[in-house]
């Protein structure tokens, strides 16, 4: 026999970890603990990608990375966000040092690629300070300040970004001066969610696909706003726009025809219950969109099944690339599909349960050309 075909033990320890999955960290754990040969093969999957909701395990797992440089570099996935309700359950034991701690973990992360990080309190981004890695997606729920700009100045490959700041409504951020990023920043930047005032500071990115969250104030403000985003008209391929008021809806969907006329991807616009003309009017200048949003909450009651498709066929009538339509109302989303074969509408996705626009994904998807 052929010895050197004969698997060792440190590549029968690789094959048992293979079939673990990361997710699986009280088994992960225990094999690094089994042998250096368990502990080589489980260690790197163990750390690959940490998704730390809970804060003692979180302090917990950063006090390791931060005293172990080995451990430290096999973090590719960092991701510790608290929403409201679990840091709410989570604060009494969130000690002054947490973030200090954090801090002290990420410094050692040279090899980190993806972050996610915040909570309602939205720290500082001093945690950011003195960090080597070269991100290429990230969520930041921090202030944009002195120290955000200087780390993102640093992140040329960062392509996924989404920035939002808890502490403010979008409104009060949309007024207030942000530090400008320097020329040439975020270099590789396609794809931003965030708020409207922090989207214009990306000039030097290339962008294709953007959500930007309005306030219900600020009425005066969002049109100006938005008809800066000129800027991207040549790279865009799809827009989302959160909260977008009743009363601007019309004027901006016309701005979008105007700039972004072969955009894929448009919403989330408020259709007018009655007298569409306008709409359809603005519809026929966009000669590529592939998928249209829309919000009908303002309407007394939620449109039925048949009526949506009735609407779906309209809307095809005077944009006929168009191939998904979404209605929202109230949080609730119905998802229709044309068949191209023979142009019959089908609903594909509903929820009978609320859903914000800010976790779904259409504006995300790569359409067909």
């Amino acid at each position: 026999m052929d010895n050197s075909s004969a698997a060792t033990p440190q590549e029968v320890c690789f094959r048992i970890v293979s079939w673990i999955k990361s997710s699986d960290f009280r088994t992960l754990s225990s094999l690094c603990l089994t042998s250096k040969a368990f502990r080589r093969a489980a260690e790197p999957r163990l750390y690959h990608q940490l998704y730390l909701t809970d804060s003692l395990m979180a302090s917990y797992v950063c006090q390791t990375i931060a005293s172990c440089d080995r451990i430290a570099l096999h973090v590719r996935t960092f991701w510790t966000l608290f929403n409201e309700r679990r840091w709410n359950s989570s604060r009494n034991h969130l000690n002054p040092q947490f973030w200090d701690v954090v801090h002290l973990a990420l410094r050692k992360m040279h090899n980190l690629q993806v972050i996610a990080i915040g909570d309602p309190s939205c720290p500082s981004a001093w945690i950011l300070r003195q960090c080597q890695f070269q991100l290429q997606e990230a969520e930041l729920r921090l202030d944009w300040d002195a120290d955000l700009v200087r780390f993102l100045d640093t992140q040329p490959q960062i392509h996924n970004l989404r920035i939002t700041n808890s502490r403010l409504p979008s409104t009060e951020l949309d007024r207030l001066p942000l530090l400008a990023l320097p020329q040439g920043a975020l270099s590789s930047l396609g794809v931003f969610d965030g708020s409207l005032i922090t989207a214009i500071e990306f000039v030097s990115s290339p962008i294709t696909l953007l959500q930007v969250s309005l306030g219900q104030d600020g009425v005066e403000d969002a049109s100006h706003l938005l008809k800066r985003l000129v800027i991207f008209s040549g790279t865009l391929t799809s827009i989302s726009v959160i909260d977008l008021p009743y009363s601007i809806s019309a004027g901006v969907f016309d701005l979008f025809s105007l700039i972004f006329p072969h955009i894929r991807h448009v919403g989330i616009i408020p259709l007018p219950f009655s007298d569409r003309h306008k709409f359809h009017q603005t519809l026929t200048k966009f000669s590529k969109v592939h998928a249209i949003e829309l919000e009908v909450t303002s309407w007394v009651t939620r449109p039925a099944p048949a009526y949506q498709r009735i609407i779906a066929a309209e809307i095809r009538t005077y944009c006929p690339t168009v191939l998904f339509i979404s209605f929202w109302f109230d949080y609730r989303r119905s998802l229709w599909s044309c068949d191209r074969e023979d142009g019959r509408w089908h609903m594909t996705d509903v929820s009978d349960v609320q859903r914000h626009p800010l976790s779904e994904s259409l504006w995300k998807r790569k359409y067909r050309k």
